[in-house]
């Protein structure tokens, strides 16, 4: 893998975590408070209206939406996590690197599609930053060995 290449995959890499760490700074920060009364009846809605999900859990939406965004914090920095460490184990390892960088373009990009459609400005920017990263490392011509 060359350098360049590298270089990309370590933003990709880096840029998961700073999105996880942000979006984990939103959930605990909490939603804003209602602005009118038609917020506050749905604000009241979602966090207090529970239904029954099976087995004697009752679960509102609130809790269905603070778990997914959980999740999502979680599974962001996993993949982070998983791509510095395979840099640092396996960088010299062209074909393995390429594929993993493959493999992280693909599915950013699929994230990203998802929030241009769902989201909001700040995920859909730091996730584009999380693509162009990995989509940068796939992309780029490796460099020839010097013998």
């Amino acid at each position: 893998m060359g350098r360049w290449q590298r270089v990309f995959f370590r933003i990709g890499a880096w840029a998961c975590i700073v999105t996880s760490l942000i979006h984990l700074a939103g959930q605990l920060a909490g939603a804003p408070g209602p602005k009118n009364p038609t917020e506050e009846t749905l604000f009241k809605l979602l966090t207090t209206y529970q239904r029954d999900v099976g087995a004697g859990f009752r679960r509102t939406t609130s809790d269905f939406l603070n778990g997914l965004s959980l999740c999502f914090s979680v599974f962001v920095a996993w993949v982070g996590v998983l791509s510095i460490l395979a840099a640092r184990r396996h960088g010299d390892d062209a074909r393995f690197m390429t594929t993993i960088s493959r493999i992280c373009a693909v599915f950013s990009a699929a994230a990203l599609v998802i929030s241009v459609v769902y989201f909001f400005l700040p995920p859909t920017v730091c996730l584009a930053v999380v693509f162009l990263g990995f989509a940068g490392a796939a992309l780029l011509p490796a460099e020839e060995a010097s013998a």
